[in-house]
């Protein structure tokens, strides 16, 4: 692998050269510990949206399956809403 590379990094890819470029900036870290916002800096788009869909597939999600609207109102649809 370490031949087929678009990094240019002289001499080849190794982990340790990889890591050296990459560098992470917290920006922010909430006072409860649940959200936190970060920089990463000299990673290759292809590593960020990696990284990106990994952070995303971790994250919980639920899904509601029946939704009844007793007394809609306003002027969007009842199936708008159900969405």
């Amino acid at each position: 692998a370490s031949e087929s590379t678009n990094l240019q990094i002289p001499g080849g890819w190794t982990i340790d050269k990889y890591m050296e470029r990459i560098k992470i900036n917290v920006v922010k870290l909430s006072e409860d510990g649940r959200e936190l916002e970060f920089d990463v800096i000299g990673c290759t788009a292809a590593l960020a949206n990696a990284f990106r869909r990994i952070l995303l597939s971790e994250v919980p999600s639920m899904a509601i399956e029946k939704v009844f609207i007793l007394n809609n109102t306003s002027l969007i649809q009842d199936e708008v809403f159900a969405h």
